[in-house]
């Protein structure tokens, strides 16, 4: 039995400190904003496969500051291409965390055309050496402090069981997003909004 998203989020919860977070569309951004909310992370809600090249940006604009992108296997799935795009940007302060559970749970569980991928090995054909899979929460948590360690582009594959039940309802508007996040950004820079 694989560990649910959830027990990884409310684990990663626990650990994340500095690092700015990118959370991808449907589950992931709920659950972060229910488990942790903090105006210094940026909280996809509608667009499907933006989470890598969102925070590979902001990786980019706070350097030498980790970031950790969070994104769901069928996104990333429709862009694939995110993962040879992050490598030749050559920025190490960045870590990938991709939930794999088989489906497109946020559109209402449809399996994925292509089951059993492999996407760890698919990131070190891309280039990112410091690939690994895990399925438990501690696994997560020992990968997410060994990137941190490492200052290197990392990408984590989290095994997680779908989760399909009835949509949850958001817990912020898209439209929230960036004025919240630009507080945060002029508030840790001494500059006044």
């Amino acid at each position: 039995m694989s560990t649910s998203r959830y027990a990884y989020i409310e684990a990663l919860s626990q650990v994340v400190e500095e690092e700015i977070v990118v959370t991808c569309l449907g589950a992931p951004t709920k659950l972060w904003r229910r488990l942790r909310p903090r105006d210094q992370d940026i909280c996809i809600y509608d667009a499907m496969g933006m989470a890598i090249p969102v925070a590979l940006g902001v990786a980019a604009a706070v350097w030498p500051r980790r970031v950790l992108a969070m994104e769901g296997d069928g996104a990333l799935l429709m862009n694939l291409g995110s993962l040879v795009t992050v490598v030749g940007a050559g920025m190490s302060n960045l870590t990938i965390l991709l939930f794999n559970n088989g489906v497109y749970e946020s559109s209402g569980g449809q399996p994925l055309p292509c089951r059993g991928v492999d996407f760890a090995a698919l990131a070190q054909a891309a280039g990112i050496s410091a690939a690994v899979r895990v399925d438990s929460a501690a696994a997560l948590v020992g990968a997410v402090r060994h990137a941190a360690r490492g200052g290197t582009l990392s990408f984590i594959e989290a095994l997680t069981e779908p989760e399909v039940g009835p949509p949850d309802p958001y817990v912020g508007r898209p439209s929230q997003v960036r004025p919240r996040f630009l507080r945060w950004w002029h508030g840790a820079r001494g500059m006044t909004a």
